[in-house]
């Protein structure tokens, strides 16, 4: 490693500011270091504490959270309450999701790999058999439901 001072000398070796070098790591500084005009890391970047941004924090080009603390997907969007970040797939970064407690509740499913003719079920619930033939009887069973019919 060499540090190159502006108007300077070249210092070239391990190097310790405000404690000693520690063998194997180029550059070691105890207490508190700010830079004012970029600052670049071409490596790997272990933090061992807190990590204090403020600015936007880009990965690879893209915004990942702002000034203001939110977190943005890769649309430049900040979720709004009650949403979570999904992934979009490899390489396609992520998207926020808006969720209601409902959604807690509800089953998914998916047709994937199923024969021709299925269809995905968004609810499940328990129902007499009486009361199952009455709603049949008048229409009112409820599309994507699957009824756990009980004597």
């Amino acid at each position: 490693m060499a540090i190159q001072f502006l108007n300077g000398p070249r210092i070239t070796g391990e190097m310790g500011i405000n404690m000693a070098p520690v063998p194997g790591i180029d550059l070691v500084v105890d207490g508190f270091v700010r830079f004012y005009d970029g600052f670049r890391v071409n490596g790997n970047t272990q933090i061992d504490g807190e990590l204090s941004l403020g600015l936007d924090l880009s990965l690879n080009g893209n915004d990942v959270l702002t000034e203001g603390g939110d977190i943005i997907d890769n649309n430049s969007s900040a979720g709004a309450v009650n949403s979570f970040l999904m992934s979009k797939g490899t390489g396609n970064g992520v998207r926020w999701i808006a969720v209601n407690a409902a959604s807690f509740n509800a089953v998914t499913s998916v047709t994937t790999g199923e024969p021709t003719g299925s269809s995905t079920i968004t609810n499940i619930v328990q129902i007499s058999k009486a009361n199952y033939q009455a709603a049949d009887t008048a229409g009112t069973l409820v599309t994507g439901t699957a009824y756990l019919i009980f004597a």
